[in-house]
């Protein structure tokens, strides 16, 4: 048995241990008051104990200092942050990460802490955004002292999103933890410019889809043009599309084709009229620079470029971005694309293989039009040569029937020429371009060397044959 006293004159607290004097080792704790008593002369002869057994408050209050241990490891153990405010809205409890994740000083906001003086302080540093910050107190005070659940996602400085969370105490207070979720919300944001890309590649493959389509089937380029400008634009948003065409000679330079798509012709229609009175020489100006180099240009602001030789008629309907094309074929300029937007336009991968493709479509519908140009012209030269052989070989089987004619009914050729001279003749006749020999003619009529030489001598003495050395 343990006892526990007080000694009056230092008020401090001695155990007697009685381990050994007792079989069964047993502990109490007792609370001991002892009080002096003086006698008549004002000395202290005597004191008075009173013992009070404490035990059962000390076991008490041992099992409540292991419960608080437990609860102050379980709250230090939490992956998160954890505050406890009470009915006063006074902070009674909170874990170390409670300081960390929102950004306090432990000295500044100890334990017992007021709940209106760290939201102060979060508004003086612009944790709420811009406002009065005494009405941002107020605001929150108000809505905390209503203990209501609540759940809400808050953003802080350095990329820090919290997930916070709370629940109101059964006498009163509230409970709040507050979970780190940046990882989480990166993820999200990744995931969602993940799903955003594929969507928009799916979309810009099914419209270079749609052009390729579109432009094989076309027979008209300038269709084909006008429809490949408003597919770019009204995917892109962008307001104003055209194509050049080169012209060839003395003065070569790009003119409009007069082929757009513009979403607002009233608002752009001075600046359309522009474009097709200008003339652009090889390397002047930007459509100019484009044909010569082969290489696109991108124009983030047409105010901040000296180039641009129509900037002051852009201003004026509010064209600030704009790109300019090259169409190629093989390795040659043959037109030049140029698209217009109110906005600043800045350089995009996906939006640029997109413009390759369209300018490699409109190359093929350009490289198209030439091959059927070509093959008209092949075509109407080939008629051409097949009618003036025909009225040759008309006019050449008309002399030839005339010729028959006269030989037939030419006595004179009849008494000079013998029979086989006239066989001859008439298969000569027949076959303009034949080639005749002695031999051959000896042959077909079985006469001596010597006669049938001098059968075709006599022909070419009267200019029926003609005579030549092989």
């Amino acid at each position: 048995m343990c006892f526990f006293f007080n000694d009056p004159a230092t008020t401090e607290i001695y155990t007697l241990s009685l381990h050994d004097a007792l079989p069964i080792c047993s502990y109490y704790w007792v609370d001991q008051t002892t009080t002096p008593l003086k006698n008549r002369n004002g000395e202290i002869d005597r004191y008075v104990s009173f013992q009070i057994d404490i035990t059962k408050y000390r076991m008490i209050e041992k099992k409540l200092r292991s419960n608080f241990d437990l609860l102050n490891t379980t709250f230090e153990s939490f992956p998160g942050a954890i505050s406890v405010f009470d009915k006063d809205l006074v902070m009674t409890m909170v874990n170390k990460k409670f300081y960390e994740f929102l950004g306090l000083r432990e000295d500044r906001f100890p334990v017992g802490s007021k709940y209106a003086d760290i939201i102060r302080f979060n508004a003086e540093r612009g944790e709420y955004g811009p406002g009065d910050v005494a009405e941002q107190v107020a605001e929150r005070v108000a809505l905390a002292a209503r203990f209501e659940p609540h759940t809400f996602e808050r953003a802080r400085a350095g990329g820090i999103s919290l997930e916070i969370h709370g629940e109101p105490l059964p006498r009163g207070g509230f409970i709040t933890t507050y979970l780190d979720i940046s990882a989480r919300k990166r993820a999200d944001e990744l995931l969602a410019q993940q799903s955003k890309s594929l969507s928009q590649q799916a979309k810009s493959v099914s419209l270079m889809n749609e052009i390729a389509v579109a432009a094989n089937k076309s027979k008209a380029p300038l269709a084909a043009f006008g429809f490949m400008l408003e597919c770019v634009c009204k995917f892109t948003g962008w307001e104003v599309g055209h194509v050049y065409m080169p012209v060839v000679g003395a003065d070569p330079h790009l003119q409009s084709t007069k082929c757009w798509y513009i979403s607002d012709p009233e608002k752009f229609k001075a600046f359309r009229q522009k474009t097709e009175r200008q003339k652009f020489q090889i390397n002047v100006g930007l459509p100019g620079r484009v044909y010569a180099s082969g290489e696109p240009i991108w124009i983030n602001d047409v105010a901040r470029e000296t180039t641009f030789m129509r900037a002051a008629a852009a201003r004026r309907v509010g064209i600030r971005g704009c790109v300019f094309l090259p169409v190629l074929l093989v390795d040659k300029v043959v037109a030049v694309v140029e698209f217009f937007t109110t906005r600043e336009m800045e350089h995009r991968s996906d939006v640029a293989e997109i413009l390759f493709h369209v300018a490699t479509q409109i190359g093929r519908v350009i490289e198209r039009a030439r091959a059927e140009r070509s093959l008209i012209a092949h075509r109407d030269n080939l008629q051409e040569r097949v009618d003036t052989a025909t009225r040759d070989l008309k006019k050449k089987a008309d002399e030839i029937k005339d010729l028959e004619k006269i030989v037939r009914r030419s006595p004179e050729l009849q008494r000079l020429l013998n029979y086989r001279q006239m066989a001859l003749i008439n298969r000569a006749m027949k076959n303009p371009d034949a080639i005749f020999y002695v031999a051959s003619h000896q042959g077909a009529h079985n006469v001596t060397y010597q006669t049938a030489r001098t059968d075709l001598l006599k022909l070419v003495e009267i200019g029926m044959l003609l005579k030549t050395q092989i």
